[in-house]
């Protein structure tokens, strides 16, 4: 089956699934979109916006309607759903899906109880705010989908992921569970946990600097962003892949340390390393690299 033959259910209509409803219902890419949210609220401004055809009275009528099912709850509420999705009649549904950043965990338990049909489905983009008002059909244009399946997923259903991340305007990539999970922690959870302890350590200093804040400008909130989420995003994040991100902190505290006792020398001797590293990471171009240093 391909996505362009299929009805799409999206469980969870916030920043994440509104956004893969509203570019799946732009482009076309399926037969329509089918949305629930536990919030009142939330389902019936997705339907005004457009970014659903129907919203559905409840999961187990979503799931009876849905040929692939994504579920974009938040991370602590994925096995849950996907347990309760399962207890509905759900024989007409052909791949199902989480958005959650990390998949060890979850994983485990969707794939025994879904066997061939699940799929974990990661997709690397996203704002410090979310919510439905937050959702753009844009939002995952040049991202990539980590594509990350189970000894028991079928080609099918690999497959089904792999056109939904085109169909969202990303590329996408293939991972196993482990790989994703200490990608993942270090590259998405790592620096949210960084981003906390910025403004902890600044506001420290506002007692006896009663001005600071008018100082804070492009360098602080841009470092800071992250820490503008919602907490309990940091929670289960911390829950599901805490494991992975404790060594990256401890790390970074040896080198801060390192970096504390430096000189002027060893301290340049750092920047240009990180310079040199951050731009082999994300493989900008010499263009970019003079737009930096301008």
């Amino acid at each position: 089956m391909r996505l362009k033959d299929c009805h799409v259910g999206v469980v969870g209509l916030g920043l994440i699934g509104g956004s893969i409803a509203g570019a799946l219902k732009a482009n076309g890419s399926c037969k329509s979109v089918f949305g629930w949210d536990n919030d009142e609220r939330t389902l019936r401004f997705a339907e005004e916006k457009g970014f659903i055809d129907i919203a559905a009275g409840g999961l187990e009528e979503l799931v009876a309607f849905s040929d692939v099912l994504i579920i974009a709850t938040p991370a602590g509420e994925i096995i849950n759903t996907g347990k309760q999705a399962y207890l509905c009649p759900n024989e007409k549904v052909k791949a199902i899906m989480d958005t959650g950043s990390a998949k060890r965990k979850v994983g485990d338990v969707l794939s025994r109880l879904w066997g061939e049909r699940y799929v974990g489905f990661h997709p690397m983009a996203g704002k410090e705010k979310g919510g439905i008002r937050n959702a753009s059909s844009d939002l995952f244009k040049g991202a990539l989908c980590a594509v990350v399946p189970f000894p028991s997923t079928s080609e099918e259903t690999i497959s089904l992921a792999e056109e939904l991340g085109l169909a969202l305007g990303a590329s996408t990539l293939k991972m196993d569970p482990l790989s994703h999970d200490r990608a993942a922690a270090c590259l998405s959870h790592f620096p949210m946990m960084l981003s906390i302890v910025l403004p902890l350590v600044a506001e420290e200093h506002m007692k006896d600097l009663s001005h600071l804040f008018a100082m804070a400008s492009g360098g602080f909130k841009d470092t800071s962003r992250l820490s503008s989420g919602p907490s309990w995003l940091v929670a289960q994040m911390w829950e599901q892949n805490g494991d992975l991100i404790k060594p990256l902190l401890l790390q970074a505290g040896a080198l801060l340390e390192r970096m504390a006792s430096s000189s002027k020398d060893e301290a340049m001797q750092m920047a240009e390393m990180a310079k040199s590293k951050r731009e082999k990471i994300l493989g900008l171009t010499l263009s970019e690299r003079g737009d930096l240093d301008g």
